[in-house]
């Protein structure tokens, strides 16, 4: 990724250089008041605008990471001065880098297309140069790292952002819109969507975000309170409690991660993060969607390996002689790199399209005549793209309210109940019971055995996982346990709890569950979901999907026939 990014970049020096003249030409020709009056459609925000606009980033950013940065811990902590100059070199960097990565978006997206804009390896290349800086200045503490992640994130940012102006620019340009306009609203745009999924994402986190107390780590020398200032509080816990963040390597021998601590330095909690968090229950035993940010990993690996100086460089190396040679063989090699590290289940739809791409490029090159196949211009504006892009914007969309349904176990209850048919238990059963009985409503009394014990067994399944995670024990209850042995329990708790205190496992609730199928009381008035799909709902989910895809193919064919194109050097409609 990084060298792909640093690949693009010295390949777009002589546009940077040219750009950046530009800008200086343009600043000396509005200070010294010799700017020609410009048409409408030729009007720009002022540069002196820009110049503040920087001006005001830099100490915005500096006063930023004089608030976000961590207490400091250890016997050395940071004078302030130190402290402020790594928050005035964090903002200089990201004006520096920002301006030189911005104008490579800017330049690629409007001459080649978004598409083929190298927002990732731009910034994995700020990452490991703001890194390799921080190093040689002897700036490697926890508070370092994120000011090295936020010079990197607002870089990427501002890359991405610069592309897009160019892109609206570049259409404005086309429609004889005014650029004045678009740049104000593209600034409007830009901080009201920040703002948003800022929150969104704070709020998914949150949502997600496990407090556990079980299998606590036991540290190996006592941690010291007296520099963790910030107190947190745990779910139904009104005690708080010191946040202490254990780093990599910590004397305490304590996997690294937030944990909560009393006054007395004993761990009380572990917090588990909902985006790339790893306990995927609560301690009660409801399931968590959690979130993948595999991008946000490798950022991580990246700045803990450089400022701790373990990073694996001969696997960099090996990355970096990797993408020279596919860049030799003219394969592009930040597509490659985010194949290799995104995972399976992201890249094998962008694999899929890709075929799909391929069979109407093949048909289309057997039914036209070399003169008139389409460029590649051409075929960035066909129908089929247009298809492509909204099936990428649904899919999104869609993501965001699935997630939405995570915050709350009364709505996903809700939706379940609307999703499915239900079957209501009339009088108390035992589970296995109670699939039988749904099953037999289902079909009918004189439905034939086998097809009874089939449907009861797709019964279970479907109900297995939320009935497991719900179902309250009484105490007294008797459960059986892998080995022919049995306990009794002492207490009312879910299955979650019953197995972390009989196995020492709270995972072992599905084995736990399984076991007593035939044990286990659901009371009077418990909903069994149903299997939704039957064979003519199947049959038409089937037209549906081959109906859209013939429907991609034909949209995608229709590249072979003419088709409009614009002039980009045709002179603008004008548009009030």
């Amino acid at each position: 990724m990084a060298a792909g990014g640093i690949i693009s970049l010295v390949r777009a020096l002589p546009l940077i250089v040219g750009s950046v003249l530009a800008g200086v030409r343009d600043l000396r020709a509005e200070t010294a008041g010799l700017a020609v009056a410009a048409g409408r459609t030729q009007q720009d925000l002022p540069m002196r605008f820009v110049a503040w606009g920087i001006l005001a980033l830099v100490l915005a950013l500096a006063v930023f990471f004089w608030l976000a940065m961590p207490t400091p811990t250890g016997d050395d902590p940071p004078s302030v001065a130190s402290t402020l100059a790594i928050n005035l070199l964090g903002a200089v960097l990201i004006v520096v880098f920002g301006f030189l990565f911005v104008t490579v978006s800017s330049r690629l997206t409007g001459e080649i297309g978004s598409s083929s804009n190298p927002i990732s390896g731009m910034t994995v290349a700020t990452l490991l140069l703001t890194c390799l800086i921080f190093l040689v200045l002897g700036w490697t503490r926890p508070e370092h790292r994120l000011t090295a992640l936020s010079v990197a994130a607002v870089v990427c940012i501002a890359a991405s952002n610069g592309g897009t102006t160019s892109q609206d620019l570049k259409t404005g340009f086309l429609v004889g819109a005014t650029p004045r306009a678009q740049q104000l609203a593209i600034l409007i745009g830009a901080i009201s969507s920040a703002l948003v999924i800022g929150l969104f994402l704070v709020v998914l986190n949150r949502a997600s975000t496990v407090y556990s107390t079980r299998n606590l780590p036991q540290p190996k020398v006592p941690i010291d309170i007296r520099p963790l200032a910030h107190t947190e509080y745990a779910p139904g816990d009104p005690q708080p409690y010191f946040v202490w963040w254990a780093q990599r390597g910590n004397p305490q021998g304590v996997e690294p991660g937030k944990y909560l601590v009393d006054s007395s330095g004993r761990i009380r909690y572990l917090v588990d993060p909902g985006i790339n968090g790893n306990l995927k229950r609560r301690d009660d035993g409801t399931e968590v969607r959690k979130y993948d940010a595999p991008q946000a990993r490798l950022m991580a690996l990246i700045t803990d390996g450089i400022l701790t100086q373990k990073l694996p460089w001969l696997l960099v190396l090996l990355g970096v002689s990797i993408a020279v040679i596919l860049e030799l063989s003219r394969v592009p090699s930040l597509p490659f790199a985010v194949g290799v590290y995104l995972p399976l289940y992201l890249s094998t739809p962008v694999f899929a399209g890709g075929v799909v791409r391929a069979v109407v490029d093949g048909i289309i090159a057997r039914r036209t005549p070399p003169h008139q196949r389409p460029s590649e211009t051409e075929a960035e504006m066909t129908p089929g793209v247009l298809l492509s892009t909204g099936y990428i914007a649904g899919g999104a969309i869609a993501g965001v309210l699935v997630a939405f349904l995570s915050f709350s176990d009364p709505l996903r209850e809700a939706l379940a109940t609307w999703q499915y048919r239900t079957h209501v238990l009339a009088t108390s059963a035992t589970i296995a019971e109670a699939y039988r009985q749904a099953a037999r409503a289902e079909l009918g009394p004189a439905a034939p055995k086998d097809a009874l014990d089939r449907l009861a067994r797709e019964i279970g399944e479907l109900n297995a996982d939320r009935l497991r995670a719900a179902l309250d024990v009484p105490a007294g209850t008797v459960l059986a346990l892998p080995g022919n042995k049995s306990w009794v329990v002492a207490r009312p708790d879910r299955l979650a709890g019953i197995a972390a205190e009989a196995l020492g496992d709270p995972d072992q609730d599905a084995t736990l569950y399984q076991l007593n199928v035939a044990r286990l009381v659901l009371p009077a008035g418990t909903r069994l979901s149903l299997p939704p799909w039957n064979a003519p709902a199947m049959g038409m989910f089937a037209l549906l999907v081959v109906i859209l895809a013939a429907m991609g193919v034909r949209w995608g064919l229709h590249a072979a026939g003419p088709s409009a194109t614009i002039d980009p050097t045709a002179a603008p409609n004008p548009v009030p």
